[in-house]
């Protein structure tokens, strides 16, 4: 798939103390399939703050009384995922996500060191990876 990714940008110098700028660029994103892992080197310790819903387990001012778990590095070697659980989905056609940016704006010179300068910028993401799901209401 070719990924067609322009980026235009215009000035224009309407009058002696007036500047007009617009641009407009799009931009692929990486997919988080592509990104190297980090096993070994990230590690979350669970918080448990109750184990039957009333009586206290760990306390704020003591969260976690064992200690926090320590990330393993590369010291497991080959056996660094072993036990974990695989997931994933297949997916054929995977669309490349992008964002669309885009600014237009006016500079107005008011004295040789004083300046004014209106912009309005935007963006829009397509194609997202994760998107928001919306309510539908009757």
């Amino acid at each position: 798939m070719t990924n067609f990714a322009p980026r235009i940008r215009l000035g224009y110098q309407a009058v002696n103390k007036l500047v007009l700028r617009a641009g407009f660029g799009m931009f692929y994103l990486q997919t988080y399939q592509c990104c190297p892992s980090s096993d070994g080197y990230t590690q979350a310790t669970p918080y448990v703050g109750t184990v039957n819903g009333i009586t206290p387990e760990n306390l704020i001012s003591n969260p976690f009384p064992d200690g926090s778990i320590q990330p393993t590095q590369s010291s497991l070697g080959g056996l660094q995922d072993v036990g974990l659980s695989v997931g994933g989905a297949l997916q054929h056609t995977r669309p490349s996500p992008y964002m669309e940016q885009w600014m237009s704006g006016l500079q107005y010179a008011l004295t040789p060191n004083d300046m004014i300068d209106v912009t309005y910028l935007g963006n829009h993401g397509g194609r997202l990876p994760f998107k928001r799901k919306r309510k539908m209401s009757i």
